[in-house]
Formats: C-alpha cells, structure tokens, sequence
C-alpha cells in the first residue's frame, strides 16, 4: 500500500540522522584533534585505525591522557619484562611498573604484543580519571564498560563490533571531554593543560570546535524538538542511468495536548529504468489515526502509529544532551545573505550505517507499489553501501530559528539485480525550508475524514447480491 511508503519516507526525513551505528566508522578527524593536542601520534605507517591496538601502545595512551610522557621518556628504570624488548616501548613501561600503573600479565611478562579490547582499555582510562577497580574500589573490572558508559567515555556505537584503534582513539576523545574523579577540574583535558601536559593554544582551538559543534547540534536539536512547524520539502535521488525519483512535500504539524496533528501534501516523480509515473498523496494524522487520500481510494489506520509526540520529545533530547560528539566532522560557520549558515560533514563510515538502516527499513515496506511496469524495487534493500561526500548545512535568520535545511549525499550502491551486480553513483539531496513557527501554523484538515476506510476491516456482504 502507499500509504506505507508514505509513512517510510517520513519516518527517514525526521528520524533518520538518528540511526547510527558506528561499527564501520573512521574516526580519523578525532585522531587529527588529539594528535594537535600531542595525545597520539599514530605508526610509521601512519594512524593505523583499521587495526586492533595491542597492550603496549594501549600503556602509551595511557601514560599520556595522565599526562606523565616526559616523565616516562625520561625513565631510566629497569622493569621484569622479558618480553618487552622495543626500544621505544621500554621507557614507558619500565615508568609504568615504578609508578604501579601495571603489574604486567605476570611477574616476568607484559604482553605487549597481546591485543587490548575494550574493556581492557575502557579500564584502563578510567584508572587516568581516578577510578579505582582494585578491591573496594568504584568498579570492577567485568562492569568496566557499563562503568565507562556513566562516565562518558563510551557508548553504545563505539562499544559494537572489533574494538580497533579506530575506538581506542573515539575513547580517548571522549575521556578528554569526562569530569575526573577528584572534582578538581571539568575536563580531564583541563587537567592536562593546568599540569602542562597539553598547550594552552592547542586545547584553545580544541574548545572552539567543541563549542561550534554545540551550537550546530542545538540548532539540529530544534527540528525535532517540541514545537509546530509548517515547511516545505523537496527530496531526490538520481541513480543516472539506473532511474531517479523526485519528492515535493507541503507538511504542517503541531504537539496540541499531547496530540501530535501533521497534514502534508506528496507529489511523486519518478523515472525508474525510462519508465515515468507521477504520483500524489496526502496525508493527515490525528488522534492517533493515520489517513491516506491517493489514487488507490482514501484510507484510515491507526497501526504501529504508536506516540509520535512522545518520540519527538525524546529524540529532541537525545540530540540536545546524548549525541556524541563524534558525530559531525569539519563544522564551519558562515554567513550567506541574512542567513548564519552552519555545515558539517557526516563521516562516511558513520553514514554507510544509516544507510543500513534505512535499507532495513526499506526491506519491510511494499516498494514494489511504487514500481513501474512491475519493476520490484524491494531488490535494492540488498545492497553494499560506499559513501563519498555527505554534507548538512543549517541556515539561521536574524534571531536564530532554524530556517532552511540542506543536505546532500553521494554514494556507490551494489545491489543484486537478479543475479547481476552492478556499481550505481547515486546522489541524494533534501532541501526543507521552514515557513512558520507555532501559532502562525495551521493544520487544515479535510472534513470528510469519517468516510476514510480502514482496509483490514471486513466489507459486509451485499444481500442483494
């Protein structure tokens, strides 16, 4: 039915920044920051992210983020360590084992070249934030990531998958951004500069990123956050040679006691494989009822609607105060016209993963009704993402209200077309522009929304037939 297709496509527009997983993610942009600051400085061959870290450059970022790598250069000490023969590696362990930072895998080994998982290095950087996991301590080792996770230097995204360098160094990060334990300073990092660990110019330039971030993240925050809005969207993806689609959409809605009412008009163009067809649809939803006007008839459903108010609170929050702060990358700050603009850049791995997740979503909706010619599209659920270039920008008038969204992704799609596979350069763009706020916006609705029909009711059969 279109009527699902239609619940789909607005289930992506408003939700779908919020599907992310960072399993595939590469957070080079974070190394970048903590290699200004002088907290990581990668391999001959580079960052390295794609690997998995080991237990003695797990100890180096340790000893860093406690501020003590001058100290532990300078070490002269011996240490038990057979095993521990790397010349640049020794110094820090031998001031690790003076300092009781670590006890090594036994009393003659270390086990540098063993490989540090998550939880290992999770512990490893509270010990820096002055937790203890010794005996009576904060936590115990085998609740190190739940532990973490209070403390802000995990999440569930980093936590999925192969933990690599890649989240050793997101940890990092975060850990920069955590309260330590003995309430002297806000940020571990403010620690580091008031022992002179870290420069004061460095970790200056650190915070301007931080704070331009959070106020890109406040102005997203409000598309989703509780209020009323009525704007005008225009979606299209163009998959070349494979076809493209074309989405106008004419939306009000509004949070009235609890009641979430939305009013939206659709026009559909579509050019699948030289095949053209044109669509329109509204849509109205009140009460908790969805109703669909469209070519097939007009219909009423209240299934799987579910508090569509209550997520819009919540997933405003979410953006507004548990959204990690390795979201965006490259956040820049202009002014166009009257308009303050703001842009940032998903990274491609984070970004590969709400692909993902939109393809789920797709996997379950009847994408064949928006086929021509019988042309199923559910076939494109199936497919390996590579993603380019993805880029947001916010524009803001004189006051600060959000009032234009833009967005643009480019990516290389293979699917499985009956047993043919073959590479689609797919470019998808959203524009939405906001054209009013709270009490200037009016839902309208039709007044025959009674004679809409749900289509799982029974029709009574016709005595006269």
């Amino acid at each position: 039915m279109k009527k699902r297709i239609i619940t789909l496509a607005l289930a992506v527009v408003l939700a779908g920044a919020l599907l992310i997983s960072a399993s595939a993610a590469s957070f080079d942009y974070l190394a970048d920051d903590l290699n200004a600051l002088g907290l990581f400085r990668g391999t001959n061959s580079g960052y390295e992210l794609d690997r998995a870290p080991n237990r003695g450059e797990a100890l180096v970022m340790l000893i860093r983020l406690y501020g003590l790598e001058e100290e532990a250069q300078a070490c002269e000490s011996g240490h038990p360590f057979a095993d521990v023969t790397a010349e640049w590696l020794t110094p820090y362990v031998a001031y690790a084992y003076e300092n009781g930072l670590t006890t090594g895998t036994s009393a003659t080994s270390f086990a540098p070249d063993s490989l540090c998982n998550a939880q290992m290095y999770v512990t490893f950087v509270l010990r820096a934030l002055g937790y203890s996991d010794a005996p009576g301590g904060d936590f115990e080792y085998a609740q190190a990531l739940d532990f973490g996770e209070d403390a802000g230097i995990i999440d569930a995204y980093i936590e999925e998958g192969v933990f690599l360098r890649d989240q050793m160094v997101a940890v990092s990060y975060l850990a920069l951004l955590a309260e330590p334990k003995d309430g002297g300073y806000n940020t571990l990092l403010e620690k580091l500069v008031a022992e002179g660990a870290v420069t004061e110019a460095s970790a200056a330039a650190f915070y301007a990123k931080l704070e331009l971030l959070s106020e890109f993240m406040s102005i997203g925050s409000e598309l989703i956050g509780e209020t009323s809005r009525s704007m005008v969207i225009k979606a299209a993806v163009d998959a070349g040679l494979m076809g493209s689609m074309a989405v106008d959409i004419d939306m009000s809605y509004a949070l009235d006691d609890d009641d979430f009412l939305l009013a939206a008009d659709m026009v559909q163009e579509s050019n699948i494989m030289g095949i053209k067809r044109s669509t329109s649809m509204s849509v109205y939803l009140a009460d908790g009822v969805l109703y669909t006007d469209s070519e097939d008839g007009k219909f009423r459903s209240d299934e799987g609607i579910g508090d569509i108010g209550g997520m819009f609170a919540s997933a405003g929050e979410t953006a507004q105060t548990g959204a990690a702060p390795y979201i965006f990358s490259d956040i820049k700050k202009e002014t166009q016209g009257g308009y303050t603009v703001y842009t940032a850049k998903i990274p491609n791995g984070l970004l590969a993963s709400i692909m993902d997740a939109a393809m789920s979503l797709a996997s379950g909706a009847d994408l064949g009704d928006v086929g021509a010619g019988g042309f199923d599209l559910s076939i494109v659920s199936d497919m390996d993402i590579s993603v380019s270039s993805a880029e947001f920008s916010y524009y803001t008038d004189q006051d600060g209200a959000l009032r234009r969204v833009v967005m643009e992704i480019r990516m290389t799609a293979i699917g499985d077309m009956g047993g043919l596979k073959l590479p689609v350069t797919i470019k998808i763009s959203l524009d939405m522009e906001v054209i009013a706020y709270g009490d200037a916006v009016e839902i309208v609705f039709p007044d025959d929304l009674d004679t809409y029909v749900d289509p799982n009711d029974e029709v009574p059969e016709d005595p006269a037939a």
